[in-house]
């Protein structure tokens, strides 16, 4: 990958050989004299939010005459392995947000840097969260997004339909099966392929987490063949059966068919309200966020951080730019940005943001209930234990195994894989 006083054009042809964005830059051509930092976020891609997460990064280059952020995006299906491969080989961007497991794995291979010394405590303080990205009393990173999953629901498709918001999970099933039309209409979405692998744990998550389950015990045991993982595999594998959502659909498509009008309801994280609204500003009237409708109230909650590769040439520059998004003022931005109702610090969404994004309230009540997407105790080995999940999952909706013979067979694939 490319550092320091690259020209744009090198940049370019990085970024496509990579495979990765190189996203337009607002200000103009940087000097010789000015140090070049590259910044990968999947997020900088979303409709709406990727705009406005552009825009701060120009503000930041329009005050900093010395340094210029170049952002830079990747599929979010690919992101984690991309990132993880060029860090491993001793390249990739100077900053990069990472999922937690992600930052995790690449921390203990000694791919990130050590910040401790360069980050500075903001005056409002920062998350209450951000003791994870202090290790052995090093920080490798900085908190960017707690991350909670609601219910969305299209009230006017559901009214038209004569359909209560759902409180339980025989609603929900009742709800998604009144609402879907064939392929003109569906009640539900979820992501339900290999190649959509990160998301599709986290939508598979929700389920088992609400029915009860967990991807390990306490002491971190596999319980991968519970009944209650068994349970809430049944009832997501109904759910694709009986046609419910669409099948094979990405998250970028379904989101899209959501904001349509083609999709009732969806499983989803705080910003995705927002995503739906900008792709479609009509249907924001329309849109509530409640609790997830399943017997127990725990959902899935994604912890996202900021950190600097170990391999970057442009430390002293990285700093700089990881302190100024910690700043008052580039928080405001970036809570505005993300529409967020938590990030790294403990600034607040104000009043006008509230009123006019009115489902980060429901949000934050759901906030209490969530559960780390990483199986307990075997956080670094989260990739591992999800493709051998997923891959029984995969043969329950496509070849017909029953799921209790494929988690019991994710289960013994599991502890093998751990060595138990």
């Amino acid at each position: 990958m490319f550092h320091g006083r690259n020209s744009r054009v090198t940049a370019a042809l990085a970024a496509l050989v990579l495979g990765v964005t190189l996203l337009p830059m607002a200000s103009s051509q940087a000097a010789n004299s000015v140090t070049n930092i590259t910044y990968f976020n999947w997020q900088f891609a979303e409709p709406g939010r990727g705009t406005a997460l552009i825009a701060n990064i120009d503000q930041f280059n329009a005050t900093h005459k010395t340094i210029h952020v170049t952002p830079i995006t990747i599929p979010y299906s690919s992101y984690a392995t991309t990132i993880s491969t060029q860090l491993g080989a001793k390249s990739g961007p100077d900053i990069v947000n990472l999922e937690f497991d992600v930052f995790l794995r690449l921390q203990k291979a000694g791919l990130l840097a050590d910040i401790t010394t360069a980050i500075k405590t903001p005056a409002h303080g920062l998350a209450t969260w951000d003791n994870n990205f202090v290790l052995n009393g090093k920080r490798f990173g900085i908190p960017w997004q707690s991350i909670g999953y609601g219910l969305i629901v299209n009230k006017s498709l559901l009214a038209k339909a004569g359909v209560a918001i759902p409180k339980t999970f025989p609603q929900f099933l009742a709800a998604a099966k009144a609402l879907t039309q064939g392929t003109t209409q569906y009640g539900f979405a979820f992501r339900n392929t290999m190649p959509q692998e990160s998301g599709w744990w986290v939508d598979l998550s929700n389920w088992v987490y609400g029915f009860g389950g967990s991807w390990t015990d306490s002491k971190g045991i596999p319980t991968i063949n519970s009944p209650q993982v068994v349970r809430a595999v049944t009832e997501y594998a109904n759910f694709y059966n009986l046609k419910l959502v669409p099948q094979g659909a990405d998250a970028p498509t379904y989101r899209q068919m959501y904001w349509e009008g083609k999709i009732a309801m969806e499983i989803d994280n705080s910003a995705v309200p927002t995503i739906l609204s900008t792709g479609n500003p009509a249907i924001k009237k329309d849109l509530v966020v409640v609790k997830t409708p399943f017997p127990f109230d725990r959902n899935v909650q994604t912890i996202i951080g900021t950190a600097v590769n170990a391999a970057s040439k442009n430390k002293a520059a990285d700093a700089v730019f990881l302190n100024w998004m910690l700043l008052g003022t580039s928080q405001k931005t970036l809570i505005t940005a993300m529409s967020a109702e938590s990030i790294a610090t403990m600034v607040q969404p104000t009043k006008a943001m509230l009123a006019n994004l009115p489902w980060l309230k429901s949000y934050a009540a759901i906030a209490p209930q969530g559960v780390p997407v990483m199986p307990q105790g075997q956080e670094l080995k989260t990739a591992e234990i999800r493709r051998l999940v997923l891959t029984q999952v995969d043969r329950v909706l496509r070849s017909g195994i029953t799921p209790q013979a494929a988690m019991d067979q994710a289960q013994s694939d599991v502890k093998s894989m751990l060595g138990m």
